[in-house]
């Protein structure tokens, strides 16, 4: 297959996906599904799906490709609204975060690093992949290393700020 029949195909399946999983709005907007296999799944792939089994999977296991789909359907309108605020607020925080003075300039470079990361993984799951099985445990470690950085930071500059406070008492700093 060239690079373009490639394309084709997968974008062709995922708006198929997508048409196909906007069907289900309707009966789980307010709930959602959840995320587990749908009842009767086992049976319908050891017998084998009737109808068009190019989707089936993806129906079946709340893959739809799609991060808005598959939060207001996995769970439901509330979930989407929560989902939405946290996988935009998480990155806007951290950009602001990259606006302040870092007391190291080598943990804002890797904070750096993994917030691109994070925002583009993030327009990803919004736009083309949207999987919660996959894309959550990636987000939320970048999350976590995010914070986990701009804390080691902050640490950095209370132990200083605790330094020069001792020195201004006329204290000689603890050793360690």
């Amino acid at each position: 297959l060239t690079a373009k029949m490639s394309a084709d195909v997968t974008t062709t399946w995922r708006i198929g996906v997508w048409h196909e999983a906007i069907k289900l709005i309707p009966e789980y907007f307010w709930l959602g599904r959840g995320y587990t296999f749908l009842q009767g799944f086992e049976e319908k792939l050891m017998l084998g799906a009737r109808g068009d089994f190019v989707y089936f999977w993806a129906l079946e296991t709340a893959s739809y490709h799609n991060g808005i789909l598959s939060l207001l359907i996995g769970l439901g309108i509330s979930g989407l609204v929560v989902g939405t605020w946290m996988l935009c607020a998480i990155p806007y925080r951290n950009f602001k975060r990259q606006k302040n003075n870092w007391n190291n300039q080598t943990l804002k470079q890797i904070h750096n690093v993994v917030f691109i990361s994070t925002f583009v993984n993030v327009l990803i799951y919004f736009t083309i992949y949207g999987d919660v099985h996959v894309s959550f445990p990636k987000l939320f470690f970048q999350f976590m290393m995010m914070e986990g950085l701009w804390y080691s930071d902050s640490l950095i500059q209370k132990k200083k700020d605790k330094k020069i406070g001792s020195m201004e008492a006329g204290r000689l700093p603890a050793k360690p």
